[in-house]
C-alpha cells in the first residue's frame, strides 16, 4: 500500500525539480542562470527559450555543416570565441577572421 503512495510523490518531486530548474550547464565549466520563460521549445540541436517580449536560443554548432562548402572542424571553438574576443582572431585564418568578423556583426554582438 505504501507502494502505491510513494512512487507517485517520488516522481512528482523529481519532475518539480527539473521544471523549475533555472540553470542551463553548458559544458563542465560553463552554465547559465536563466530567468523563468513563458516557453520551452527544443529540437535535436536548438532549444529556445520564449519570454514576453524577448527570445534566447541556444544551438548546437556542427563544425562540418556550420558554413556550407567549409569544414570547421579543429577550429570551431575558436572560431566562435572569435565573434566575442578580439584577441583570439589573429590565431584564426584570414578567410575564418573575416567569416567571424562577419558572423559577429550578423549577430550583433557589441565590441
Amino acid at each position: 500500500m505504501k507502494r502505491i503512495f510513494i512512487v507517485p510523490l517520488l516522481a512528482l518531486c523529481l519532475f518539480a525539480t527539473g521544471c523549475m530548474a533555472g540553470n542551463l550547464v553548458l559544458s563542465q565549466d560553463l552554465a547559465l542562470d536563466y530567468p523563468e520563460p513563458e516557453l520551452i521549445s527544443h529540437t535535436s540541436t536548438t532549444l529556445i527559450f520564449k519570454y514576453e517580449d524577448w527570445t534566447m536560443s541556444h544551438e548546437i554548432v556542427d563544425a562540418e555543416t556550420f558554413y556550407p562548402g567549409i569544414d570547421l572542424s579543429g577550429d570551431a571553438e575558436q572560431f566562435i570565441r572569435a565573434f566575442f574576443t578580439e584577441d583570439v582572431r589573429p590565431s584564426l585564418s584570414p578567410e575564418l577572421r573575416d567569416m567571424a568578423i562577419k558572423q559577429r556583426e550578423a549577430f550583433d554582438i557589441p565590441d
